[in-house]
């Protein structure tokens, strides 16, 4: 494993690496996708052998033609031994800017409770 890579419970890798996060900063997920797929130097066929996805849906997906679901993101983010939210773009400044987040990455996570507090609703 790259010494610029930690490794998670969940098999996942994380870039720890300041300037492999601010390359992908501005990404779209398509690029993403390609970005860290080339970086792990796994070819088109083989990330979709290790997905189950249609090695014709990940080349449609890296060129923007098609978008993933959140279930076919899962899928190529642990074919890729990353974490899914590598895929998100995500900047805090202010609590608005917390609860888009917590919105976005929600689908990734089971988390009880979580919707009732971001739609606004008092959780106990």
């Amino acid at each position: 494993m790259d010494m610029k890579q930690k490794k998670t419970g969940k098999g996942n890798s994380f870039p720890t690496n300041c300037r492999e996060v601010q390359q992908t900063k501005d990404m779209e997920i398509n690029e993403k996708i390609r970005y860290f797929r080339k970086q792990r130097g796994i070819s088109q066929e083989l990330l979709a052998e290790r997905t189950g996805i249609n090695v014709n849906t990940i080349r449609k997906y890296e060129i923007g033609i098609r978008k993933p679901k959140v279930e076919q993101l899962k899928k190529i983010a642990d074919g890729l031994e990353i974490s899914a939210i590598e895929f998100l773009d995500i900047e805090i400044e202010n609590e608005a800017d917390l609860i888009a987040m917590l919105k976005k990455i929600s689908p990734f996570f089971k988390w009880d409770g979580l919707l009732h507090v971001l739609e606004g609703e008092k959780f106990l």
